[in-house]
């Protein structure tokens, strides 16, 4: 899986990680700034994969974009 963690808001932007070829991760954000942040995901290969997302806190909307 490849993989893009961002942030942007007024005046701020930031890429919080990036990856290629992950296999399986997790982590924590803590974001840096009131905005957007988000991940983009992409799967190069033919096999399925199982993206499994736990939030909590303050957010207004999750949202899958295809």
């Amino acid at each position: 899986m490849n993989f893009d963690l961002h942030g942007d808001g007024p005046g701020n932007a930031v890429s919080y990680e990036k990856g290629r070829g992950v296999k399986g991760d997790e982590g924590v954000l803590k974001a840096a700034f009131d905005g957007n942040h988000g991940w983009f995901w992409r799967n190069r290969t033919k096999a399925d994969v199982t993206v499994t997302l736990q939030v909590q806190g303050a957010y207004s909307a999750i949202k899958r974009v295809d």
